[in-house]
């Protein structure tokens, strides 16, 4: 089947801060199943959602793996991002599709963004790759939705590829 391109367009993701360290306070035995203890890790995601109109939507998220007060074995991830992305002719779009597309299409692709992150900067780790598991986007949007995020002037949102010094 031939895939249709969606009305939702990702401009830009910039990686803001990655992070990530072995923890090693004690010794992982060698038949460890390491895809085992990767999913015992417990993943933290906060984002917050600005728009400016209805057709430009700016989403800052922060994913956080294994970064308790009691972590377990193993790595510690940190990962902030910012991805900017447009929907043009969103007044032609339904109002049911165009919430979908708003919230739960673009947190799916800000996940999807910080597991490649994730991939690529464990590949050459001694434990093996992480790969973030599969979450239940639907969960992360209820407590957000209650939030009201306030519109933005499009001048308050310039993504700067510059680190700081």
């Amino acid at each position: 089947m031939r895939a249709q391109p969606s009305p939702l367009k990702l401009f830009d993701f910039s990686l803001l801060e990655l992070q990530y360290s072995m923890l090693l306070q004690e010794e992982i035995h060698p038949d460890t199943d390491l895809l085992a203890l990767f999913d015992q890790y417990p993943i933290d995601v906060e984002f917050e959602q600005q728009h400016s109109d209805n057709n430009h939507i700016e989403l800052f998220i922060k994913v956080e793996v294994n970064l308790g007060r009691k972590p377990l074995p193993g790595l510690q991830l940190l990962g902030v991002g910012l991805a900017v992305f447009d929907i043009p002719d969103a007044e032609r779009l339904a109002p049911a599709l165009l919430d979908n597309l708003r919230h739960f299409s673009t947190l799916s692709i800000c996940i999807n963004c910080m597991r490649s992150e994730f991939s690529n900067a464990t590949a050459n780790c001694p434990l093996g790759r992480y790969i973030l598991p599969s979450l239940d986007v639907g969960s992360l949007l209820v407590p957000q939705k209650a939030k009201t995020v306030k519109p933005v002037k499009k001048a308050h949102m310039k993504v700067s590829r510059n680190p700081r010094k």
